[in-house]
């Protein structure tokens, strides 16, 4: 099964106190593709400007998908995880 890393296509829907960003990160799971609900991909990102982890969902329609091989993958979902565990 293919592994994907992603980045947001568009920036209006990513704003923090006024300034725009484009997430990228990982994508944990992918569903449907092209489905009504446009829950087609759980994704996990760093928050560039709050520094937390943040998980979303994302339309296959507004992301540019990048495949990647499994350990590189694996070691970035581990990190995230880590960083988004409590201490």
């Amino acid at each position: 099964m293919a592994k994907y890393f992603f980045r947001d296509i568009d920036c209006e829907a990513n704003s923090e106190n006024g300034m725009d960003f484009y997430a990228a990160g990982v994508v944990v799971k992918r569903y449907n593709e092209n489905s009504v609900s446009g829950r087609d991909l759980e994704v996990v990102y760093l928050h560039p400007f709050g520094g937390y982890i943040e998980r979303a969902w994302r339309s296959d329609k507004d992301v540019v998908l990048f495949e990647t091989i499994l350990p590189e993958w694996e070691l970035t979902l581990k990190i995230y995880e880590e960083m988004e565990a409590p201490w």
